[in-house]
């Protein structure tokens, strides 16, 4: 499971700011925002129009957690909100994989 120190705090989202990078795709779409943060920060947001119950939503944060889990040491330090548009996991997991290497990491 992902550390406390690298999830967002409900404060982040009361303020409103604009990302300074967004990734888009079919399956989610990924907003960087600021780089003063100490260590990189992730949130997983999942709107009750993809999953009704709050068990399957969890249960999508949690896979989600665990994959930014394995990148979280070459991540810069930034604060990553990561909003899911379908609850296909399998092919979700793998294309947002794909993104952390291709476009996220530290080179």
């Amino acid at each position: 499971m992902l550390p406390w120190g690298n999830r967002v705090r409900s404060w982040f989202f009361t303020a409103s700011r604009k990302p300074v990078f967004s990734i888009n795709k079919k399956q989610f779409s990924v907003k960087i925002f600021e780089k003063k943060v100490e260590k990189p920060q992730i949130a997983v947001v999942v709107s009750k129009k993809i999953e009704k119950t709050a068990v399957k939503r969890n249960f999508l944060k949690r896979k989600t957690f665990n994959l930014f889990e394995k990148y979280i040491k070459n991540l810069p330090n930034a604060v990553y909100i990561v909003y899911l548009k379908n609850n296909n996991i399998d092919d979700l997991l793998k294309e947002l994989e794909e993104v952390i290497k291709n476009n996220l990491l530290d080179k």
